[in-house]
C-alpha cells in the first residue's frame, strides 16, 4: 500500500519566476550607465597619469637641451616632435594614447611616423615657457581649439579634457584655456 506525504514540494510558479526575472533587469539597466561613468573616470585617471609621465619626459629633455622644448624643425608635427623624446619614454609609446580615444589605436613603440601621428591622442602646443612665469597647456587631449569648448569626437566627449600645463601639472578643464600666453599648437 502506497503511504502519501503530508508535506508538499515548493517550487516557483511561472509568474513568480517572471517577477524575479523583471526585478533583475530593472536592476542591471539601473547599474550599467553607472559602471560606464565608473569606466570613463578609471580612463581620465589613465590620461592624467599619462600626460604626467609625458611632462616629467618634456621636463627632462627641456633640461637637456638648453632650455629648449622638444620641436622637430624639419617636419613641425606632434609625431616628430615626440620621437625626440623617445629616449625619455623608453618603449612606453602606448602612453601617448588616452583609453577614452576610441577613434585611434595605441603606437606600440617608437618610432612615431607621420602615419601614426593620427594615433597620438594628445596635441602638442610647442612653447618655450617650460616653467615659466606664464603658465601655458603643452600637451592637451586631441580635437580641442583653443579657448574654445572640446569638439563632440574628443575622448572625453565634450565634458571636457585633460591638459598639461606648462608648470607641470595636469587638471581637468571644460574649457581649452591658453591663460593668456602665446602658444604655437603643432600639427598632429
Amino acid at each position: 500500500m502506497k503511504k502519501y506525504s503530508t508535506t508538499k514540494r515548493h517550487a516557483f510558479t511561472l509568474i513568480e519566476l517572471l517577477v524575479v526575472i523583471t526585478i533583475i533587469g530593472i536592476l542591471a539597466a539601473m547599474l550599467f550607465p553607472v559602471f560606464s561613468r565608473i569606466r570613463e573616470n578609471a580612463y581620465r585617471v589613465s590620461c592624467v597619469n599619462n600626460l604626467k609621465q609625458a611632462g616629467l619626459c618634456i621636463a627632462q629633455y627641456y633640461d637637456d637641451f638648453a632650455q629648449r622644448m622638444p620641436m622637430d624643425n624639419s617636419t613641425p608635427t606632434a609625431a616628430g616632435s615626440f620621437n625626440l623624446l623617445s629616449n625619455y619614454f623608453g618603449n612606453a609609446a602606448k602612453s601617448l594614447h588616452c583609453p577614452s580615444d576610441k577613434l585611434q589605436t595605441a603606437t606600440n613603440s617608437f618610432p612615431i611616423t607621420a602615419g601614426d601621428g593620427g594615433n597620438v591622442s594628445y596635441a602638442y602646443a610647442y612653447s618655450n615657457n617650460w616653467q615659466g612665469t606664464t603658465c601655458a597647456p603643452i600637451l592637451f587631449d586631441r580635437k580641442a581649439t583653443l579657448g574654445s569648448k572640446w569638439g563632440a569626437t574628443s575622448p572625453h566627449k565634450t565634458d571636457g579634457g585633460n591638459i598639461l600645463w606648462s608648470d607641470g601639472h595636469v587638471d581637468w578643464n571644460r574649457l581649452l584655456s591658453t591663460n593668456g600666453a602665446s602658444i604655437t599648437p603643432v600639427n598632429n
